[in-house]
Formats: structure tokens, sequence, C-alpha cells
């Protein structure tokens, strides 16, 4: 079995990283403050997002405490717990199995856009970028995500919004012009510690998107992501192979306070 998620890892993550795959990370694997690490041993595999090259490292991934229920007019995530079959529409096309954990060992927990007489669509990465499928809403329960993340890859800067108001902005390095950062809307799938030995700095947000334009060449994976980046000077321009790049600061503020299921809005 670990081989198995070793493999699925490998083919999720893609470009994110400064557009050399030759490129080694500071990650230090330290603790964040107020983060809470699971007691599993950290898991080397080869990561698959398109910001750092494919360098081998640990990632241990940090699970999520929303609480469940809440205001249901507000933003909702779907924490799968059972395993279930994402299907194209409510009791359509089966598109893929959707396990209680991610490939990165998190638990599943999908942003959910919208609902149908027992049916959630949510955000899963073996969709197309944007489009949602359908799980069975007995297969999931479901929690109030307040936060959402909106980046304008024009101005290279992501504001934190908390029931609509803005309370936090950070800068990001976007994409590369052969390999821009895609547009639309995503979600927070993963949220993980990153070690030594990988170029994503302490911090990686994975995204349930990908990166259909790769730089000719690399050897990475086609996963999004906010992650960090050895050279801070990168943070503000467009040099990655698709990832968001964020500086070490605002990521540590970042992974004590984002969700996952929590909405990226990415736009140009």
């Amino acid at each position: 079995m670990r081989a198995v998620a070793a493999l699925a890892t490998a083919a999720l993550l893609a470009g994110c990283g400064a557009g050399d795959p030759a490129a080694r990370g500071n990650g230090d694997g330290k603790a964040v403050r107020g983060v809470a690490t699971p007691a599993a041993k950290d898991q080397r595999q080869r990561l698959p997002f398109t910001g750092g090259g494919s360098g081998d490292g640990p990632v241990r991934p940090v699970d999520s405490a929303a609480k469940p229920g809440g205001d249901a007019s507000a933003p909702q995530a779907a924490r799968i717990v059972r395993k279930t079959v994402l299907r194209s529409r409510p009791g359509g096309r089966a598109v893929v199995q959707v396990p209680r954990r991610t490939p990165f060992g998190s638990k599943q927990i999908l942003a959910v856009v919208d609902r149908r007489d027992g049916w959630l669509a949510v955000l899963h990465p073996s969709l197309p970028n944007g489009r949602a499928g359908w799980i069975p809403a007995r297969a999931a329960r479901l929690r109030t995500v307040p936060m959402a993340i909106e980046v304008d890859l024009s101005e290279k800067l992501a504001r934190v919004r908390v029931r609509g108001k803005v309370v936090d902005r950070f800068r990001v390095g976007i994409g590369a012009p052969g390999s821009p950062t895609p547009t639309g809307r995503f979600a927070i799938t993963d949220r993980l510690l990153a070690g030594s030995g990988l170029p994503y700095g302490c911090c990686i947000l994975a995204l349930s998107g990908r990166q259909p334009n790769l730089p000719s060449g690399w050897n990475g994976g086609d996963r999004l992501a906010l992650h960090g980046v050895s050279d801070q000077s990168r943070v503000g321009r467009a040099t990655s192979a698709g990832c968001l790049h964020v500086r070490e600061r605002d990521l540590r503020k970042l992974i004590r306070r984002v969700r996952a299921g929590t909405r990226v809005t990415i736009s140009a």
C-alpha cells in the first residue's frame, strides 16, 4: 500500500518550483508554532508540485481542525467519512474512488460548491481545473470554512478574507510567461510541513488544480500549490512553473490559520 501511495503522490505535484528543476530548498522540517504534527513517521516521497523540482524529502500532513456544522449559508467543506465514488453528475459516470485520506496522508476534505437532493458537488484534483464532481452526501460530514484566499496575478498579490472581510495580504510569485499560473476556482486539499531536502520552504498548501502548460523538459509533477522558495527574491516575480511562491513568514502564518477545504480563487 505504501508503494501505491508513493506512486500516486509522485503523479500529483506539478511545476510549482522556481522554474529551475535543480533548485534545492531550505525547508528545515521544524514544527510551526501552534500547529500539531502527527506522530506518524515522515514519508519520503517525490512530490508532484510545479514549483520546486522533484527532490526527495519528508513531508508531514497537518490535519485540519475546523468545527463541524456551522452556518449553512457560509462556504462548506466535506470531510469524507467513508470511501466513496466521485461522479460526473448525481448518480452519473464514476470518475474516481475517493478514500478517507489523500495520497499525502491528510484527512480528505473537499470544498463544496453546490448541493442537489442528497449529493454534494466538490472540487477534486482528479477533475479538470474548476470543474466539480459529485459525491453522495451520506459519505461526508459538512463543516464551515469561513476563510477564502483570492490571488490577483496582475498584482502578484493574495488577499485572505474571513466572512468576506479582508484580514491579510501577502505578495506571491507566479508562473513564468511560458508556464503561467492557471486561473479559476480551486481549494486547499492538504496542509503539509516540508522537511530538509525539499525546495518548498517550511510549508506547502496543496491545491486541487493542475498545471496544463508545463515547461519543456520539466521533470516534476503538475499539481499546483502555495509554497516557499529557496530564493526569496522570486516572490513577487513571474518565475515559477505554475505554483504560487510565498515568503516564509507569510507561509508560517497561513499554515496556522488556513484549513483544508478553503477556497482559492486565482484571477488574471
